[in-house]
């Protein structure tokens, strides 16, 4: 759903793209659509390619920028994913967001 940028990495501010927005808005309890401040949700984050390492706890944070651009944050990214990686989210009881990372392209 979104590659992971050097970018994203360094500053943890990452454009939301219309897969994740659609995710976002069809998934949790408050999307970006009405969001006038930030709103965090929590989050596990883990790579299939090392999962003796188990997951890491994170949380996902969407805002949205006074002229309207839709964008996230994930507490924690540095740690698990590098440059080139893919990230992919999926919902587990209602409100934890499950990230996986993955090497590979969108």
């Amino acid at each position: 759903m979104i590659k992971v940028t050097q970018r994203m990495l360094n500053k943890s501010i990452i454009d939301a793209n219309k897969v994740v927005t659609s995710f976002v808005n069809d998934n949790l309890p408050q999307g970006y659509e009405g969001l006038t401040d930030k709103i965090t949700y929590p989050a596990l984050m883990g790579r299939p390619d090392q999962w003796n390492d188990g997951w890491m706890e994170s949380e996902l944070r969407l805002y949205k920028r006074i002229r309207g651009d839709k964008l996230l944050s994930i507490k924690n990214l540095g740690k698990v994913a590098e440059v080139g990686d893919v990230l992919t989210f999926h919902l587990t009881d209602g409100v934890t967001v499950l990230i996986t990372v993955t090497k590979g392209d969108v």
